[in-house]
């Protein structure tokens, strides 16, 4: 059996993962074959021949992704060691512990597969494509399409294998790149999703509205447009997308219940239908009490917050992201641009670095590129708050360029509504909110809270008491 040079090949492994290895010689393209000799019989555990090197254990990989249906293969370099799990919509399972020499070949041998360089030092999205070998059984998908996401760890090699569209035997061509018409069968279903019409249309996608047949229960499918799921990076930051908004799970968050595939190959994610209008469409009418703004801003902010503690950051939070019910809950949305936090690794790039957000929200370290965490919601956040306050953003006018430098350089402008300058106990927590250093913000959405609620009392007081310092 083959290894490679250097590399030690894998401990001992069970017969059942043996047999199932002898069936990616059959399951998998020969375009990914194994590149390895395998005995029809398994031997007896602990002889030489039981161990797998890291090519075969990458094919190994493969095919228990596209075997088990839609989920996720993560390989998480920690502690000397390379951790190996899947995670599906229901479970949460370890599947193989490995050497860090091993897991990071394995790794390798993922990234080579999917048209990756290796040893750049970059992290990078690739694409590749499983397709169902001649003489497979008729039941297995004839093709999967499988994102590959590689990070480069202070620990090693990291990589995330998620499955994003697998195309029955005998679907139908794919729609026209020009194309936003959702495929469905002849009685307007998607899965178990009849479809009732348009939401709306995004950069990206389009959202629609629809209902669980047999639960009744009305829901929004999101969908890419054909053009857009074409681009590896993008179809993965929709992954990230549903995945970042299960584990954020809160009453605040836009609740993702289901993740399918179109019968042309796109992705879709089922969300709870929200019958609210956006912040963004309240502010329309004009700037907002302070103690109005107060209550929306600590909704957002424990929302945040406990996506936060899950180790999700958002990135994209603006009025158009967050909507308001008749009693002013808030549900946050739009999880797009999410990043989900592991250790110290940086966001996955395709080449070089790259600015994703909207600018007249957007943090100094996210302006620039640069690494963030949830202190960069929090300057969002204070943007956000600054025009529930004022009825405007805090910089706009110019290019892109220029609003993000102005992020970046210039002070906070003053936080005056059409009424007169607020209160100054409310207008500290925006200007600590936007401070340009991430290290002289709120570092935590919980300090942040304590302030929003500590002011919010202050303005409950009827008298020119409100205007006191709380």
């Amino acid at each position: 059996m083959r290894a490679w040079t250097g590399v030690p090949a894998c401990g001992p492994i069970s017969r059942p993962a043996w047999r199932l290895l002898l069936a990616a010689r059959d399951a998998l393209a020969p375009a990914i074959a194994m590149s390895s000799t395998l005995d029809p019989q398994p031997p007896a555990l602990g002889t030489p021949g039981a161990h797998l090197s890291a090519i075969d254990m990458a094919d190994l990989l493969l095919l228990a992704l596209v075997t088990r249906g839609y989920g996720t293969i993560v390989i998480e370099p920690t502690g000397g060691r390379h951790l190996v799990r899947y995670e599906g919509a229901d479970e949460t399972a370890s599947l193989l512990v490995l050497e860090p020499g091993l897991g990071d070949a394995v790794v390798a041998r993922l990234s080579l597969i999917s048209g990756l360089g290796v040893g750049s030092g970059r992290n990078e999205v690739g694409r590749l494509q499983v397709r169902r070998a001649p003489g497979a059984r008729e039941s297995a998908p004839a093709a999967s399409d499988l994102l590959l996401v590689v990070r480069t760890t202070a620990h090693g090699l990291g990589a995330e294998l998620h499955r994003i569209g697998g195309a029955p035997a005998g679907a139908g061509p794919p729609l026209p790149p020009s194309s936003t018409e959702l495929p469905s069968d002849e009685a307007g279903r998607v899965g178990p999703y009849r479809i009732d019409g348009e939401l709306g249309h995004g950069g990206m996608g389009i959202v629609f509205r629809a209902e669980h047949v047999v639960l009744q229960k009305p829901v929004a499918i999101k969908v890419l447009y054909p053009e857009v799921a074409r681009n590896p990076l993008v179809a993965g930051q929709f992954v990230i997308e549903a995945r970042a908004a299960c584990r954020a799970r809160h009453p605040g968050i836009v609740d993702v219940t289901d993740f399918g595939t179109l019968a042309d190959g796109r992705a879709y994610i089922v969300m709870e239908l929200v019958e609210a209008p956006t912040l963004a469409t309240v502010l329309q009418g004009g700037p907002l009490a302070p103690g109005r703004a107060l209550g929306l801003a600590r909704e957002i902010a424990a929302a945040l917050r406990a996506a936060s503690g899950r180790g999700v950051v958002h990135r994209d939070l603006t009025p158009a992201n967050v909507f308001v019910t008749e009693d002013d809950r808030v549900k946050v949305g739009d999880f797009g641009l999410a990043r989900i936090l592991d250790g110290e690794e940086s966001p996955p790039r395709t080449g070089e670095r790259t600015i994703a957000g909207t600018v007249a929200y957007m943090s100094p370290e996210q302006g620039l590129g640069e690494h963030i965490d949830s202190r960069s919601d929090i300057y969002s956040l204070g943007c956000v708050l600054y025009r529930m306050l004022t009825g405007r953003v805090p910089f706009s006018g110019g290019t892109l360029l220029e609003i993000i430098t102005h992020h970046c350089t210039s002070p906070v402008p003053p936080i005056v509504a059409p009424e007169g300058p607020v209160p100054a106990h409310v207008a500290a927590i925006v200007e600590r909110a936007m401070a340009k250093s991430p290290e002289d913000r709120y570092q935590s959405f919980d300090e942040m809270l304590v302030d929003l609620e500590r002011a919010a009392r202050a303005l409950s007081r009827t008298d020119w008491r409100q205007w006191l310092d709380p």
